[in-house]
Protein backbone atom coordinates (compact mmCIF):
# COMPACT_ATOMS: atom_id res chain seq x y z
CA UNK A 1 0.00 0.00 0.00
CA UNK A 2 2.84 2.60 1.16
CA UNK A 3 4.55 2.00 -2.29
CA UNK A 4 1.63 2.02 -4.27
CA UNK A 5 0.54 5.31 -2.83
CA UNK A 6 4.14 7.22 -3.00
CA UNK A 7 4.31 5.96 -6.77
CA UNK A 8 0.57 7.92 -7.76
CA UNK A 9 2.27 10.70 -4.90
CA UNK A 10 5.40 10.72 -7.63
CA UNK A 11 3.12 10.61 -10.92
CA UNK A 12 1.27 13.72 -9.62
CA UNK A 13 4.15 15.56 -7.99
CA UNK A 14 6.34 14.79 -11.48
CA UNK A 15 3.74 17.15 -13.04
CA UNK A 16 3.64 19.52 -10.21
CA UNK A 17 7.28 19.77 -10.39
CA UNK A 18 6.66 20.69 -13.93
CA UNK A 19 4.28 23.36 -13.63
CA UNK A 20 5.50 24.78 -10.69
CA UNK A 21 9.33 25.37 -11.81
CA UNK A 22 12.30 23.66 -12.78
CA UNK A 23 15.69 22.40 -11.74
CA UNK A 24 18.24 23.43 -9.00
CA UNK A 25 19.38 26.77 -10.45
CA UNK A 26 23.19 26.77 -10.76
CA UNK A 27 23.12 29.26 -13.35
CA UNK A 28 22.84 32.17 -11.14
CA UNK A 29 26.11 33.59 -12.15
CA UNK A 30 27.78 34.34 -15.62
CA UNK A 31 30.56 30.75 -16.48
CA UNK A 32 31.91 33.07 -19.11
CA UNK A 33 34.32 30.76 -21.34
CA UNK A 34 33.61 28.17 -18.86
CA UNK A 35 31.15 24.71 -19.27
CA UNK A 36 29.66 22.56 -16.64
CA UNK A 37 27.88 19.61 -16.60
CA UNK A 38 25.36 18.75 -13.30
CA UNK A 39 22.71 16.54 -11.34
CA UNK A 40 20.12 17.80 -9.94
CA UNK A 41 17.73 16.09 -7.25
CA UNK A 42 14.65 17.64 -5.89
CA UNK A 43 11.41 18.57 -5.60
CA UNK A 44 8.31 19.57 -3.26
CA UNK A 45 7.81 18.00 0.57
CA UNK A 46 4.31 15.95 0.41
CA UNK A 47 2.83 14.26 3.28
CA UNK A 48 3.01 10.50 3.50
CA UNK A 49 1.39 9.35 6.84
CA UNK A 50 2.00 11.59 8.24
CA UNK A 51 5.59 11.62 7.49
CA UNK A 52 7.29 14.95 4.94
CA UNK A 53 9.00 13.14 2.63
CA UNK A 54 10.71 15.37 -0.38
CA UNK A 55 10.34 13.38 -3.26
CA UNK A 56 13.34 12.76 -6.06
CA UNK A 57 12.71 14.69 -9.20
CA UNK A 58 16.12 14.04 -11.21
CA UNK A 59 17.73 15.64 -13.86
CA UNK A 60 20.86 15.74 -15.87
CA UNK A 61 22.00 18.96 -17.63
CA UNK A 62 24.76 21.15 -19.22
CA UNK A 63 25.35 25.11 -19.06
CA UNK A 64 28.03 26.89 -21.04
CA UNK A 65 29.37 30.49 -20.87
CA UNK A 66 29.49 31.26 -24.47
CA UNK A 67 30.70 35.53 -23.46
CA UNK A 68 31.40 37.14 -20.20
CA UNK A 69 27.58 37.71 -19.75
CA UNK A 70 25.67 35.11 -21.27
CA UNK A 71 25.56 31.20 -20.35
CA UNK A 72 23.20 28.57 -22.56
CA UNK A 73 21.93 25.62 -20.78
CA UNK A 74 19.80 22.62 -21.01
CA UNK A 75 18.64 19.91 -18.67
CA UNK A 76 16.99 16.37 -19.59
CA UNK A 77 14.41 15.20 -17.03
CA UNK A 78 15.75 11.47 -15.99
CA UNK A 79 12.67 10.84 -13.61
CA UNK A 80 9.95 11.88 -15.80
CA UNK A 81 11.33 8.58 -18.49
CA UNK A 82 10.19 6.13 -15.85
CA UNK A 83 6.44 7.26 -16.44
CA UNK A 84 7.02 7.04 -20.20
CA UNK A 85 7.37 11.14 -20.56
CA UNK A 86 10.69 12.78 -22.79
CA UNK A 87 11.04 16.13 -20.54
CA UNK A 88 13.45 18.89 -20.73
CA UNK A 89 13.81 22.05 -20.84
CA UNK A 90 16.78 24.87 -22.19
CA UNK A 91 17.02 27.98 -22.24
CA UNK A 92 19.98 31.10 -21.85
CA UNK A 93 20.83 33.69 -19.01
CA UNK A 94 21.81 37.07 -19.00
CA UNK A 95 23.73 38.93 -16.26
CA UNK A 96 23.12 42.37 -17.28
CA UNK A 97 25.37 43.91 -13.65
CA UNK A 98 28.39 42.08 -12.37
CA UNK A 99 28.69 41.57 -8.56
CA UNK A 100 31.42 43.85 -6.58
CA UNK A 101 31.56 43.93 -3.00
CA UNK A 102 27.95 43.61 -1.67
CA UNK A 103 26.34 44.80 -4.52
CA UNK A 104 24.97 41.09 -6.29
CA UNK A 105 25.44 39.89 -9.82
CA UNK A 106 22.25 39.97 -11.53
CA UNK A 107 20.68 37.72 -13.86
CA UNK A 108 17.88 37.15 -16.23
CA UNK A 109 16.79 33.69 -17.73
CA UNK A 110 14.67 32.39 -20.46
CA UNK A 111 13.72 29.09 -20.55
CA UNK A 112 11.12 26.58 -22.25
CA UNK A 113 9.87 23.31 -21.05
CA UNK A 114 8.67 21.11 -22.94
CA UNK A 115 7.14 17.38 -22.43
CA UNK A 116 6.32 14.75 -24.45
CA UNK A 117 3.86 11.49 -23.93
CA UNK A 118 4.91 7.80 -24.77
CA UNK A 119 2.10 6.39 -23.35
CA UNK A 120 -0.72 5.02 -25.82
CA UNK A 121 -3.93 5.96 -23.58
CA UNK A 122 -3.58 9.90 -23.60
CA UNK A 123 -5.32 12.37 -25.46
CA UNK A 124 -2.58 15.34 -25.56
CA UNK A 125 1.03 14.31 -25.91
CA UNK A 126 2.91 17.32 -26.12
CA UNK A 127 2.87 20.06 -22.81
CA UNK A 128 4.99 22.95 -23.23
CA UNK A 129 4.98 26.30 -21.16
CA UNK A 130 7.95 29.50 -21.08
CA UNK A 131 9.78 30.10 -17.86
CA UNK A 132 11.06 33.53 -16.78
CA UNK A 133 13.25 33.95 -14.29
CA UNK A 134 15.45 36.44 -12.04
CA UNK A 135 18.54 35.71 -9.80
CA UNK A 136 21.03 38.00 -7.52
CA UNK A 137 24.08 36.38 -6.42
CA UNK A 138 26.69 37.22 -4.45
CA UNK A 139 30.25 35.40 -4.20
CA UNK A 140 31.23 35.16 -0.39
CA UNK A 141 34.77 33.68 -0.43
CA UNK A 142 34.73 30.53 -2.28
CA UNK A 143 31.03 30.02 -1.75
CA UNK A 144 28.30 31.61 -3.65
CA UNK A 145 24.52 32.39 -2.27
CA UNK A 146 21.45 33.38 -4.71
CA UNK A 147 17.89 34.41 -4.23
CA UNK A 148 15.21 34.47 -6.53
CA UNK A 149 11.98 33.97 -8.94
CA UNK A 150 10.33 31.50 -11.43
CA UNK A 151 7.62 32.87 -13.47
CA UNK A 152 5.83 29.87 -15.57
CA UNK A 153 3.15 31.08 -17.78
CA UNK A 154 0.87 28.21 -19.09
CA UNK A 155 0.13 28.49 -22.86
CA UNK A 156 -3.23 25.99 -22.36
CA UNK A 157 -6.28 25.90 -20.07
CA UNK A 158 -6.32 22.96 -18.10
CA UNK A 159 -9.23 21.19 -18.99
CA UNK A 160 -9.68 19.62 -15.37
CA UNK A 161 -9.55 22.65 -13.76
CA UNK A 162 -11.04 25.57 -14.99
CA UNK A 163 -9.65 27.70 -12.53
CA UNK A 164 -6.04 27.18 -12.89
CA UNK A 165 -3.63 29.88 -12.73
CA UNK A 166 -2.64 31.07 -15.93
CA UNK A 167 0.81 32.28 -14.09
CA UNK A 168 2.72 30.12 -11.66
CA UNK A 169 5.35 32.09 -9.48
CA UNK A 170 7.69 30.90 -7.41
CA UNK A 171 10.58 32.29 -5.32
CA UNK A 172 14.40 30.19 -3.97
CA UNK A 173 17.31 30.65 -2.58
CA UNK A 174 20.20 28.56 -2.33
CA UNK A 175 23.73 28.78 -1.35
CA UNK A 176 26.75 26.79 -3.52
CA UNK A 177 30.19 25.70 -2.13
CA UNK A 178 33.03 23.52 -3.13
CA UNK A 179 33.33 19.94 -2.59
CA UNK A 180 35.98 18.22 -3.98
CA UNK A 181 36.46 18.99 -7.10
CA UNK A 182 32.80 19.39 -7.69
CA UNK A 183 30.67 22.56 -7.18
CA UNK A 184 27.56 21.48 -4.78
CA UNK A 185 24.47 23.78 -4.61
CA UNK A 186 21.73 23.44 -1.83
CA UNK A 187 18.25 24.87 -2.86
CA UNK A 188 15.14 25.90 -0.79
CA UNK A 189 12.03 26.64 -3.05
CA UNK A 190 8.66 28.18 -2.20
CA UNK A 191 6.80 26.75 -5.43
CA UNK A 192 3.67 27.47 -6.81
CA UNK A 193 3.19 30.96 -4.27
CA UNK A 194 0.21 32.24 -5.87
CA UNK A 195 -1.85 28.69 -5.80
CA UNK A 196 -3.99 27.88 -2.79
CA UNK A 197 -2.23 24.33 -1.26
CA UNK A 198 -6.22 23.24 -1.01
CA UNK A 199 -6.50 23.62 -4.90
CA UNK A 200 -3.49 20.64 -5.23
CA UNK A 201 -4.28 17.06 -6.01
CA UNK A 202 -1.53 16.19 -2.99
CA UNK A 203 -0.73 17.11 0.64
CA UNK A 204 2.25 19.15 0.38
CA UNK A 205 4.34 20.92 2.72
CA UNK A 206 2.74 24.92 1.97
CA UNK A 207 3.60 28.16 3.16
CA UNK A 208 0.37 29.96 4.66
CA UNK A 209 -1.73 27.56 3.10
CA UNK A 210 -0.21 28.63 -0.40
CA UNK A 211 1.77 26.77 -2.56
CA UNK A 212 4.74 23.92 -1.22
CA UNK A 213 7.91 23.98 -0.05
CA UNK A 214 10.18 22.24 -1.80
CA UNK A 215 14.05 21.23 -1.91
CA UNK A 216 16.65 20.66 -4.38
CA UNK A 217 20.34 19.64 -4.39
CA UNK A 218 22.82 19.68 -7.34
CA UNK A 219 26.18 18.36 -8.19
CA UNK A 220 28.43 20.10 -11.02
CA UNK A 221 31.77 20.17 -12.61
CA UNK A 222 32.99 22.30 -15.25
CA UNK A 223 35.08 20.69 -18.12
Amino acid sequence: MFVADLKRLTVVALLVQGVFGCTTHTGVFPLKQESTYQLSIGGPIVEVFDVDIPLPYLTAGIQKGINDKTNVFANYHLLAQLYRITGMDMGVSWFPLEGQGWRPTMGVSLSGFMFFSTRPDVDERFFGYPVVSSSFSWELDQAVIAVGSDSALLLENQDFDPQAKQQVHSLFANITVPVGGYRLTSEIKWQGLNVRSDQLAVSYVPVGHQGALGVNFALSKAF
